[in-house]
This record gives structure tokens, sequence and C-alpha cells, in this order.
């Protein structure tokens, strides 16, 4: 739901549609089961990759952070593209841009968009780290630097 609930304001504020790729938790407690991350976020990267729809768009993913970028979570699934990072293949950016791509999201951020530019075949080309901020109604969203605790 937090996905949902960063998102809603960027796609309300924009006239914007959402699409959601959720997954229900598989147990009482909550959690959420890294193999169905992984399954949704594949699948969400496929419809994203093949959909003419977003062919010369501006599209914005919001997705659980580990899933974004998590160096322990690629190494757990070695052989598997299982984060944005990954699939994407920002680590391969031209002109070195990849190494500015960070290896993980730390677990303090939910409020930074990573901006990816593709070129007329569809391949990544640029990126860029960016703060959200958001004005009223939506101020109380965290706004905290990269890699630092929220306030």
């Amino acid at each position: 739901m937090h996905t949902i609930e960063l998102i809603s304001p960027v796609a309300e504020s924009w006239s914007l549609p959402q699409t959601s790729f959720s997954v229900v938790p598989a147990t009482q407690a909550g959690t959420l089961d890294d193999v169905d991350l992984n399954r949704r976020t594949q699948e969400a990267h496929r419809h994203l990759m093949r959909s003419r729809a977003y062919r010369g768009k501006t599209v914005i993913v919001c997705w659980e952070h580990e899933h974004i970028a998590d160096a322990k979570l690629e190494a757990e699934y070695p052989g598997e593209r299982v984060t944005w990072r990954q699939l994407l293949e920002l680590d391969r950016l031209p002109d070195g841009m990849g190494e500015l791509v960070p290896t993980t999201w730390p677990d303090d951020n939910y409020d930074y968009f990573w901006i990816v530019t593709f070129d007329a075949k569809g391949r990544p080309k640029t990126f860029e780290s960016k703060l959200q901020a958001f004005t009223a109604p939506w101020n109380d969203v965290p706004q905290n630097p990269w890699g630092e605790p929220e306030q």
C-alpha cells in the first residue's frame, strides 16, 4: 500500500492514470514473499518495456524500495534479475552514468524519483535521482536527504 499512497498525489496532481502490480501478503503477519515480489517486478518491467502505450511518454514507477535496488537481494537470486536497477541495466548506462546509480536503496528513503530516459530503441540512456517535494495537502510526505534518516 505504501507505493500506492506515495504515487497517488503525483498521479492526482498531474491528472495521470495509475497501473498497479500489487502483491498480497503471504502470511497473516502481512509480510511479503520476495519470490512473489520478484515475479511482480519482472511482470511490471515486461509490461513497461513491451507496451506501445508508454513509448514516447513519461512513466513514473513507484515500487517497494528493495526491488528498486538492493545488492543483498540481488545476491540472493544469482542469475535472475529481481530489481529495477538490474532489469533496466542501469549499471550499464553510457558515459560512466551507470556508476551514479546506487546499488541499494536506503531503508529510510521513500521520497525520491529515479528518472531514467530512454533512447529511440527503448534502452535506458540517462539516470537522475530527484527528491520529491510536495506542497499541501501532501506536504507531510517525508523529504529527507538520500541515505539520511527520516525526520
